[in-house]
């Protein structure tokens, strides 16, 4: 296994991997996973392609918006998956497009060296499945990664029973009011300062959301088990 794999093994559990476990109780959150899981293009090409498919599956419910901040500090080399990854995810959902142009504006004076495993540019596969073309925008050479079976990941009804961070965004839509509810209900911030900084907005943005949650008293009637 992977390093990658075994320091986010109970993420992956908690989002619908289909890994052997039985998913934890906390709700992995969704926005860090992916960040913490782009090493796996360098490190584990399977679990890089079963991310693939399941963002294909969850995209909907992914907070671009809050997305784009936690990858601020990546380094480059991982900055360029994020864009291709984004690229790949932008004509099934445009709103990847917003990471993807933001990244290429990032890299665009970045001198890379970007180290390709041989896996990916292996002779046979490129004259079988041609080049990349999302990762050619970013001016890498690899063969086409298309994503894992869907049948390494869970159902999408399985994902939200599993997580209730993504539930709630089934729900209320993937924005900041949602996050700021999981993180309320769950007792996982103690107060909007913390919620601010976990969901990397606004502080106004978490005050407001969390003085309307309280006033509304909304632990006492919605109860989440994940």
């Amino acid at each position: 296994m992977s390093s990658v794999f075994t320091e986010n093994q109970e993420k992956l559990l908690s989002l619908g991997f289909g890994f052997h476990g039985k998913p934890p109780k906390k709700s992995a959150d969704p926005e860090q996973a992916i960040v913490d899981l782009l090493p796996s293009f360098f490190e584990d090409r399977k679990l890089f392609r079963m991310l693939l498919v399941w963002l294909d599956t969850v995209s909907d419910f992914i907070h671009i918006e809050r997305l784009r901040p936690l990858s601020k500090n990546l380094s480059p080399n991982l900055k360029l998956v994020l864009g291709a990854l984004s690229l790949k995810l932008t004509p099934k959902d445009r709103r990847w497009k917003l990471i993807s142009e933001r990244i290429k504006l990032e890299l665009k004076d970045t001198k890379l060296d970007f180290n390709v495993p041989d896996e990916y540019k292996d002779p046979f596969l490129m004259k079988k499945h041609g080049q990349d073309k999302e990762f050619a925008e970013f001016g890498i050479r690899v063969a086409t990664l298309a994503p894992e079976n869907p049948k390494k990941i869970m159902t999408l009804r399985w994902i939200l029973q599993s997580n209730a961070w993504l539930r709630l965004r089934a729900v209320m839509g993937p924005n900041f009011r949602a996050d700021t509810a999981y993180l309320f209900v769950t007792e996982t911030a103690k107060g909007p300062a913390e919620a601010a900084r976990i969901l990397q907005c606004a502080r106004d943005t978490a005050y407001r959301n969390w003085r309307a949650l309280e006033e509304a008293e909304v632990r006492s009637i919605l109860k989440l088990t994940a």
